[in-house]
This record gives C-alpha cells, sequence and structure tokens, in this order.
C-alpha cells in the first residue's frame, strides 16, 4: 500500500484550509492509498487564534477584548482544534527540513491551499517547495497548490528554482498559474481543481452539523469587507422575503451583532452554505461550496487581481456569478444540472491527475 504525506495549512483556523486538507486526505483513503496528513509546524501552521489574540495588545486593549470577545474566539478555536484532531488526524510532527530524515512515506504531496504564496508562507519557507530531507527515496508532487494572487518574479525564481526541478509531477489551482509555472520549469504543469471538490455533497454529510437556522435566510460570508454586499443581500432578501444572516471568518466585533455567527466551526460552516436560500460572498471556498451544494450564490469582485475564484467560475461556465457592481446583477437561475456536467468533467481530469501520480 503506497503511503502518502500530505504537507498543507492543517492547522490554520480557517474554512476552506481544513476542508481542502480534509477531502485531499478522505478521497487518497479511499482510493486505497495509507494517507496522513504530516503535522508540519510551518509558520502559518503554528499561528493560533488564541495567540493572536494575545498578541500586540496593550494591558487596556487586552483587558476588554477579554471581556468581550474571549469567550467567543475560545469557542470557535476548540470546534477548530476538534475538527482537526478528530477528521484530519496530524501525525509525525515536523519543525524543519531535517527532521524528515526518519520518516518513510513513498510520496510527499504538497498541497493545496495558497502553499506556494510567499507572502502568506515567508520567504524562507523551503519545505512547501519540497525541500524534504528524508532518508528513504520518495516522490515528490503537489495537488492543486496555489500562488494565490502572486506571479513568480524573477527573485523568486532563484529562491524556488532549484527545488521546483525536483517534482515528479506539479499541478496548480489556477489556470493562469498553472501555465506560467509550466513556462519557467520547462515541464508540463496540470491545472485541477481544489481538493474540496474531490468529493461530492453526500460525501460531506459524516462531518456537517445538525440544522442551525429554521427560518429561510441569505447568507453573506465575506473575506474581505465590502459595502457592495451588504447591499446586494438586503435586495436578494426583499425579493425572497427572507432574512440576512452574517458568518464571520473571526471574532471580529466586542458585542455580537444580530443575525451574526463568528464562533462557527467547519461543520457548522457546510450547514449555514447547504441551507442557505442564496450564498453572497467574497471567499474561494465559500463559492466553492456554494457549487457543491448547488446553491445560488455570488461573489462580489473585491479585488481586481483575484484570479482564485474567477478561475474556477470560468471553467464552471459560472462567470455571471461574479458581481462588479450590485446595481448590475443577474437574477437569472443557475443551470445546476449543466454546470454539474461540466464539473465532472473537470473532476475526471483532477481523478485522472491523482491516479496517474499518486493512487497508482
Amino acid at each position: 500500500m503506497t503511503k502518502i504525506g500530505i504537507l498543507t495549512f492543517h492547522k490554520a483556523h480557517n474554512y476552506g484550509a481544513v476542508l481542502q486538507a480534509y477531502a485531499l486526505r478522505k478521497y487518497l483513503i479511499q482510493e486505497g492509498c495509507d494517507t496522513n496528513i504530516v503535522d508540519y509546524l510551518s509558520d502559518v501552521n503554528r499561528k493560533s487564534n488564541l495567540k493572536c489574540f494575545f498578541k500586540r495588545r496593550n494591558v487596556i486593549s487586552l483587558s476588554i477584548n477579554f471581556v468581550f470577545k474571549f469567550r467567543r474566539v475560545l469557542r470557535r478555536h476548540k470546534k477548530f482544534n476538534y475538527f482537526i484532531e478528530t477528521y484530519l488526524s496530524p501525525k509525525d510532527t515536523i519543525k524543519n527540513s531535517l527532521n524528515f530524515r526518519n520518516l518513510d512515506y513513498d510520496i510527499y504531496c504538497i498541497g493545496s491551499d495558497q502553499v506556494w504564496n510567499r507572502k502568506i508562507i515567508g520567504r524562507n519557507e523551503t519545505v512547501y517547495w519540497g525541500n524534504i530531507n528524508q532518508s528513504k527515496k520518495f516522490k515528490l508532487t503537489t495537488y492543486a497548490a496555489s500562488l494565490g494572487n502572486e506571479a513568480l518574479n524573477s527573485e523568486d525564481i532563484n529562491d524556488v528554482g532549484v527545488y521546483l526541478e525536483k517534482f515528479d509531477a506539479i499541478s496548480i489551482r489556477e489556470k493562469e498559474a498553472s501555465v506560467s509555472v509550466s513556462n519557467i520549469i520547462n515541464k508540463q504543469v496540470a491545472h485541477v481543481f481544489d481538493p474540496t471538490f474531490l468529493l461530492d455533497a453526500n460525501s460531506y454529510e459524516v462531518i456537517i452539523s445538525k440544522p442551525i437556522i429554521k427560518d429561510d435566510y441569505i447568507l453573506v460570508y465575506q473575506i474581505a469587507v465590502s459595502n457592495e454586499t451588504i447591499k446586494l443581500a438586503e435586495s436578494i432578501a426583499n425579493k425572497l422575503n427572507s432574512k440576512v444572516v452574517y458568518l464571520d471568518s473571526d471574532v471580529n466585533s466586542l458585542v455580537p451583532k444580530k443575525n451574526t455567527y463568528d464562533t462557527v466551526g467547519p461543520s457548522e460552516y457546510l450547514r449555514l452554505i447547504k441551507d442557505a436560500k442564496c450564498i453572497i460572498t467574497t471567499s474561494f471556498h465559500g463559492t466553492a461550496f456554494s457549487i457543491i451544494y448547488n446553491r445560488p450564490f455570488y461573489l462580489i469582485n473585491i479585488d481586481s487581481h483575484n484570479s482564485r475564484p474567477k478561475s474556477l467560475l470560468q471553467s464552471l461556465g459560472l462567470a455571471d456569478r461574479i458581481i462588479y457592481n450590485s446595481d448590475y446583477v443577474s437574477y437569472q437561475n443557475v443551470d445546476w444540472e449543466k454546470v454539474n456536467d461540466t464539473l465532472q468533467k473537470e473532476r475526471q481530469k483532477s481523478f485522472e491527475f491523482l491516479k496517474r501520480n499518486l493512487v497508482g
């Protein structure tokens, strides 16, 4: 049985990060691979919500935040930790590239998520670029690695080019980035879908929470905050005679706002998306799970350079769901049968890459 070690952002308290890690591991296990998420303590994985909570606060600020926010922060923190320990089960704690020496994986799979975004991982990070010093011989691949909105410049190529040459197979989540990296290393680079799409909606039923909201609602999930999002949400809520519910990616306010959920874990996140009448989001994974659950949605265009969700929607013929101005919105229903057919074809490309390079 092939033994695979996944290197990703498995400890980030971020819905998309933990769910993509869950999906990739679950798919590979279903395909008969002995698959672990390697507990690599990169700078990204070392950061926790609790550490960030106490960081850079003066005594007065800390006291105010402790009184009003800490219980909610702790509740959210516990839910993420439970999900990570229960469903990701990371093993083999590693602090740097030299600690890999005594491990015995047949294949290391790096990704998904923004493991190649140097603004996130830092310029000194090399493990995510394949700098792994295991004594036993191994294959090196990526699955749906993302550079985020960043392109590799000449300085990046000087820093990491030598590592890229060592990969047996590379796949990237964004189409433009896959072409760019292919040109740099003069090797074929596959464009594949995010790991969350490796599983269908039914496959997430084992981790989804019980229903949370009884009434009809429009879900607003913002990473980058936009007035356009709120304006559109209120307009659609009036049309559908539904209330607006807000899902925050962190505990931001001192006092919980009305109809705002800021302490939910990954399982509740799935439920809130699945049961919504419509989702309005600025998030890649908010968009992804709207598609997986066939829920009407709109992606608010905050950053004109944000290629991640745009690449996904263009691939599925859903570019009309991108909103540049809330005064110009298409209220046409999504043809989910057509979208699901296209999605299945794109999934097949991802399955083929994994079977060719990991599953065997």
